[in-house]
C-alpha cells in the first residue's frame, strides 16, 4: 500500500500468513530452538539440553514481563545474529587494525550480539552498548552468566530521540560543528565516564542496529537514522549496518504490543534502512 498523497503513512492489510502478536500473547516454549541457542551453552558452560532450555525459559519469562516485544517471544533475544551479515568481517577487522575505534550496538537488549563481537576479538573497552530498558542489560548478565566485572562493557540507557542523551541540530550542521579525528587516527576514548551519547558524536567507526527501525514510522526512521549518522566519523569505513522486520509495500501495521514511550502504528519497509538521500552521500 503506498503513501497516500499528503504524505502520511497508510495502514497497510495484513499479508496472508502474516503473524499476530498482542501484548497479551503468551509465551510458547515451542519457539524455543536448543540449536540456536548453542551460543548460550557456550558461553554458561551449561552443556545438559533440559537444564538450558529451563535457564533460557526462565530468563525469557523475565525479559518479556519488561515489555512483550516479539523477539522476545520468539527468543530470538538469545539467537546470535550479527555475525550472520557478511560486511561483520569488516568491523572485525577495524577492531585488529585500528586501535581506539569505537563500535556501538544500538538496542541492544541482553546484549547477545555485543558479546558475540567481544568473543570474536573486538575490545571490549571500545564498545559502548545501549538501550531504552536498561533492566534488558541486567538481565543478560544472568543470561550469560556473567558480571559487570567480567563483562566491562560500557552499556547507557538512552533514548535515541531524547537531545538530553544524543544533542542533535540536523546531520550536516551535527557534522560540520564537530572537531573529529580523521580515520586510522582515534585515540583512545575512556568511557567509563560516559552518561550520554553526546559525546561521541562524529567518533563511532561502525553502529549496528537490528530490529529496531521497524518499530517507528517513516518520518521518525529518517530522523533516527540521521541522528546515529551524526554519531558515525565522517571518513570512508564508517558504516551502519543491521536488519529489521519489512512488508513488500511501504505502510503501516497496527499492532497491540506498545507502552508508554512507544508507537502503537508501526512501519515495515521492504528495505533494511529508510534512509534519506542526504545520509547515504554523506561517506
Amino acid at each position: 500500500m503506498t503513501s497516500p498523497a499528503d504524505g502520511t503513512e497508510s495502514v497497510a492489510a495484513p499479508l496472508p500468513g502474516e503473524t499476530h502478536y498482542s501484548r497479551d500473547a503468551e509465551l510458547d516454549e515451542r519457539f524455543y530452538d536448543g540449536v540456536e541457542t548453542a551460543f548460550v551453552s557456550d558461553i554458561t558452560g551449561i552443556k545438559d539440553p533440559d537444564e538450558l532450555k529451563r535457564h533460557v525459559l526462565q530468563v525469557q519469562r523475565e525479559v518479556y514481563a519488561i515489555h512483550p516485544y516479539p523477539c522476545i517471544r520468539l527468543c530470538n533475544f538469545v539467537k546470535v545474529k550479527i555475525s550472520r551479515f557478511p560486511i561483520y568481517k569488516d568491523l572485525l577487522q577495524l577492531g585488529r587494525e585500528r586501535p581506539g575505534v569505537l563500535f556501538l550496538d544500538v538496542g541492544c537488549g541482553v546484549g547477545h550480539d555485543t558479546r558475540k563481537v567481544v568473543l570474536d576479538g573486538f575490545p571490549a573497552n571500545q564498545i559502548i552498548a545501549s538501550d531504552l530498558h536498561p533492566e534488558f542489560w541486567g538481565i543478560g548478565h544472568k543470561v550469560f552468566k556473567s558480571t559487570p566485572e567480567s563483562f566491562p562493557v560500557k552499556f547507557i540507557a538512552s533514548d535515541a530521540f531524547d537531545d538530553t542523551f544524543l544533542t542533535y541540530s540536523g546531520i550536516i550542521a551535527t557534522l560540520k560543528s564537530l572537531d573529529t579525528p580523521a580515520a586510522g587516527s582515534e585515540q583512545p576514548v575512556d568511557l567509563s565516564a560516559l552518561t550520554s551519547l553526546t559525546p561521541l558524536r562524529g567518533r563511532v567507526s561502525v553502529i549496528y542496529a537490528s530490529s529496531f527501525f521497524h518499530l517507528f514510522d517513516g518520518e521518525r526512521q529518517s530522523e533516527l537514522a540521521s541522528r546515529l549518522a551524526s554519531l558515525l566519523v565522517p571518513a570512508p569505513g564508517s558504516f551502519i549496518f543491521g536488519s529489521h522486520i519489512g512488508r513488500p509495500e511501504k505502510g503501516l501495521r497496527v499492532m497491540n504490543i506498545t507502552q508508554s514511550g512507544w508507537f502503537s502504528r508501526i512501519p515495515w519497509y521492504s528495505f533494511t534502512f529508510y534512509t534519506p538521500p542526504y545520509i547515504r552521500r554523506i561517506f
